[in-house]
C-alpha cells in the first residue's frame, strides 16, 4: 500500500498544533479539490477529527477472504 508523506498526510494538524491555526482548515489538493478539516484541539489532544469533501469513486471489486488467509500466513 502506497502512502502519501507524513507532511502531507498531517499538514492541517500540525498547523493547528505549532502553529495556531484555527479548525476548520481548507486544503486544496493538487487536483483542484477542496477538502476541510475540522475538530477540536485542547492544547494536548486531538478528538473528532473529520474530513468533509468529495467523493469520487475509484475501485469496485471483490476481496476473497480465502486468498488474503494465504497472504498472512
Amino acid at each position: 500500500m502506497q502512502r502519501a508523506p507524513l507532511p502531507q498526510r498531517s499538514a492541517s494538524v500540525l498547523g493547528v498544533k505549532d502553529y495556531g491555526i484555527d479548525f476548520p482548515v481548507n486544503v486544496v489538493t493538487s487536483h483542484g479539490y477542496t477538502l476541510i478539516v475540522d475538530g477540536v484541539y485542547d492544547g494536548t489532544d486531538f478528538s473528532s477529527v473529520t474530513l468533509t469533501g468529495p467523493v469520487k469513486k475509484v475501485f469496485e471489486g471483490e476481496i476473497s477472504w480465502d486468498s488474503l488467509d494465504a497472504v498472512v500466513e
